[in-house]
């Protein structure tokens, strides 16, 4: 996306809106994984190369939304894409309220 951007001048917001746009059916819901991560302790965060909406809907889809306290998503990253240092750095300046991921 980052070089869509630069190259062909693509709004990210409309790219992301358009390519999140999926049935996710394909990815099946797993209760041992609900399970595995709610026995562990700490706050997890997503830190998604997508969007907060594309995260939510599969963390929803998933049954997983509970056990995540925040998403870090690509604009939140300034569209810098992981592995790109910028991103794992902003995620560590922000902050976070503890509790499941408000809907």
């Amino acid at each position: 996306m980052n070089g869509l951007m630069k190259v062909h001048n693509i709004d990210p917001h409309d790219f992301l809106a358009f390519v999140h746009e999926v049935d996710l059916a394909c990815v099946p819901p797993d209760p041992a994984l609900v399970a595995a991560l709610g026995q562990l302790e700490g706050r997890k965060i997503v830190h998604t190369n997508g969007s907060v909406r594309h995260a939510e809907r599969l963390l929803d889809h998933l049954g997983l939304s509970a056990a995540f306290t925040g998403i870090i998503d690509i604009v939140a990253a300034d569209f810098e894409p992981k592995p790109a240092l910028i991103g794992y750095r902003l995620l560590l300046r922000r902050p976070f309220r503890f509790g499941p991921i408000p809907h």
